[in-house]
């Protein structure tokens, strides 16, 4: 099915919603209009979130992490994100191994990316 990257990077998802928004999107603005309710951009923040969740999901069965701390633009959407990623993690991930897991934004929200 491909890397996590090509279901959430920036390159890829923007163009889902230029038809509709027009080119010059960024993802800072798509989280924006998601937070003021824009039926698209909350669709695809939250497609994004399940799709992280779905990877952070693997990393609890292989890792066991206690924290999993999502930064850059992203971040700045909150629950809109934070919700679908706890949603697949719990959906995907071995429950003793998701159990104490915290998911939460960065602290420097979009002025922390990798």
């Amino acid at each position: 099915r491909g890397c996590l990257e090509t279901f959430t990077a920036a390159r890829y998802v923007l163009p889902l919603l230029q038809p509709s928004h027009g080119p010059g999107l960024t993802m800072e603005r798509v989280v924006q209009l998601a937070r003021e309710g824009d039926p698209g951009c909350r669709r695809v923040i939250g497609d994004v979130g399940r799709h992280i969740g779905s990877g952070v999901a693997n990393l609890c069965n292989l890792l066991n992490p206690s924290r999993v701390v999502l930064g850059g633009s992203l971040a700045e959407a909150g629950e809109l994100v934070l919700g679908p990623i706890r949603d697949s993690v719990s959906r995907y991930a071995i429950p003793s191994a998701a159990r104490q897991l915290s998911v939460l934004p960065g602290a420097l929200g979009g002025r922390a990316e990798v």
